[in-house]
């Protein structure tokens, strides 16, 4: 497997199409491990749509709150509170996890099962 960083793994094209915004993408190195966000260019960057961590300590795996997620695999966890998502999982000795908040001011749409798709695809590139 070649590692990538997470904005090299979800480009954000991807995430564009997935939530129906025009967005722009920063990637960081901090206690979290990897991050990429993606907000609107229009929007304050610590006011993200999407954000993908990558980590290999476990801290994202999985979130206490978060309930099983068969549907992507036997150690998948989801969450969807209030219009913030979350999903994430162990895979391939790394943790990864999406989540993301719809905004009724800028147009983005992040559900569980877009997300999951997101993850799919970020997995897909590690391989």
């Amino acid at each position: 497997m070649s590692w990538k960083r997470p904005c090299d793994m979800l480009p954000k094209a991807v995430v564009e199409k997935s939530v129906g915004v025009p967005l722009v993408a920063a990637g960081s190195e901090g206690p979290y491990g990897f991050e990429c966000r993606y907000r609107p260019p229009e929007s304050p960057e610590d006011f993200w749509t999407v954000s993908f961590r990558s980590d290999t300590d476990g801290t994202e795996c999985p979130d206490p709150k978060a309930q099983p997620a068969p549907e992507i695999d036997a150690d998948a966890y989801k969450l969807d509170d209030s219009g913030r998502v979350v999903v994430g999982g162990p895979y391939h000795g790394h943790c990864l996890r999406i989540a993301g908040y719809s905004s009724w001011v800028d147009g983005s749409h992040v559900t569980v099962a877009s997300a999951a798709d997101l993850l799919r695809t970020a997995r897909g590139r590690m391989e």
